[in-house]
């Protein structure tokens, strides 16, 4: 199977509770997924998007991250999509998921414009 989309979202549970990762150790883990990604799916367009869920540094590091690696975009969900509300132990609930959804489609649309070139 190969995906003409794959969006990567990572660092809520990352920044959530201590230990928390250096930079380098967050940056290099997400360039390294990242990188494998592109291997396995080479014609895929490819994503690390921000949740909405999040402390610094976690942003900051994603968009660090993205910048090392070529034809990757990064995509932050800006946190106003958690005015749907939230569910069980601070997981967005079934509001806010689709707010949140909403928020990435554009830039899914645009990916898969990309992909079917």
């Amino acid at each position: 199977y190969q995906p003409h989309v794959v969006l990567v979202l990572l660092g809520t549970n990352d920044y959530s509770v201590d230990p928390q990762p250096t930079d380098e150790q967050f940056q290099g883990g997400l360039v390294d997924l990242l990188h494998r990604i592109q291997v396995d799916y080479p014609k895929a367009q490819v994503a690390s998007m921000c949740a909405p869920m999040r402390r610094d540094p976690q942003c900051a590091n994603i968009a660090a991250g993205v910048a090392q690696v070529p034809g990757v975009q990064y995509v932050d969900i800006p946190t106003s999509t958690l005015d749907g509300g939230l569910g069980c132990d601070w997981h967005p609930n079934a509001a806010s998921q689709q707010m949140i959804a909403d928020a990435v489609l554009g830039h899914v649309q645009k990916m898969l414009s990309k992909a079917m070139l």
